[in-house]
């Protein structure tokens, strides 16, 4: 059985369906939960679809709805379908409750990182979940269902997301085929995914100021910054908040490896974005309690001194 035909059967099979995602997350996992439910509700209404997950400070309700609040009673009590997206590991799924899950279905372009699904689709050379979606909704195994606008609009900001508005190399011309599908649906790709993906406010500047006023650059090119709680605090922002500047350091020629650091005093750690034009980050990431993709990956560091580890590990791949 094809791998989208296998998806498409056990999404009628069950009448409850929890979508799931990565904790902390971004574009393309909100996109990517977004667009799915909005396409099982759109195409299967007599089901109880359910988006699960912490929401995002700044993207729900600028770009995407609220998460659902779902009572432990509906997944204890009924058989449900679990369909996890953009996770690689079950420790950073967003609501442990998938695992209660009759069956769990893992769709992500992360590189594998175990196994907690009963199927999983993995495709290490999309440049997003939200493609991979993409490519099977509109394929001949979905035929008779319906991609709306607002499914397309989703889909779209986890591509742009995930791509770096299409920089990236992970991105191919299949990449610009199947974004070109979504837009023939019709929505404002302008005014309803760019404008609110990129309108920033007046306190981002402070932010950008600080960073600019703040940042270092080792001989060899890696470039980073720190923000601790107490700058955060200061500055008014969030941790979430944080990661939004990574690419800040991007474009610069004498910056090769670009990193974000930023303290989170609740799990009593710093973490880690680490993105590069050229060099593969993820083997360093990876010894960091984190991993990703080639250009683009996360870490953790457990002390302000072994941020500093993290940067003289990434000074080390540089030629």
């Amino acid at each position: 059985m094809k791998p989208f035909t296998k998806v498409l059967k056990r999404i009628q099979k069950y009448d409850i369906i929890g979508v799931f995602r990565h904790v902390s997350p971004d574009y393309d996992a909100l996109g990517s939960q977004f667009g799915l439910v909005t396409f099982l509700k759109d195409n299967f209404p007599d089901k109880k679809i359910y988006a699960l997950g912490k929401d995002h400070s700044s993207f729900t309700g600028k770009l995407y709805p609220s998460c659902d609040i779902v009572d432990d009673e509906i997944f204890k009590n009924n058989k449900f379908l679990a369909i996890v997206l953009d996770t690689a590991n079950s420790e950073r799924v967003d609501d442990e409750r998938y695992d209660w899950a009759d069956y769990i279905i893992k769709i992500d372009h992360h590189p594998a990182s175990g196994i907690y699904a009963n199927f999983q689709i993995v495709d290490e050379s999309k440049c997003a979940t939200a493609e991979m979606l993409t490519e099977m909704l509109f394929s001949k195994e979905f035929k008779n269902t319906v991609v709306s606008q607002t499914t397309a609009k989703y889909l779209y900001s986890g591509i742009v997301g995930d791509s770096g508005r299409f920089q990236y190399s992970s991105v191919s011309s299949t990449t610009f085929e199947l974004a070109a599908k979504l837009i023939a649906t019709g929505f404002n790709f302008v005014k309803e995914v760019y404008t609110p993906m990129y309108t920033r406010q007046l306190n981002d500047l402070k932010v950008t100021g600080y960073l600019l006023n703040n940042f270092k650059v080792t001989d060899k090119g890696v470039g980073y910054y720190h923000i601790s709680a107490e700058d955060m605090k200061k500055l008014g922002i969030t941790f979430e908040k944080c990661k939004e500047h990574v690419n800040l350091l991007a474009n610069i020629e004498e910056i090769k490896i670009w990193v974000s650091f930023y303290e989170d005093i609740e799990n009593r750690l710093w973490r880690v974005s680490i993105r590069s034009r050229d060099y593969k980050v993820n083997d360093v990431a990876s010894q960091f309690n984190g991993g990703g993709h080639d250009q683009a990956a996360g870490a953790n560091a457990y002390s302000y001194e072994e941020t500093y580890k993290i940067v003289e590990a990434l000074d080390n791949i540089i030629n």
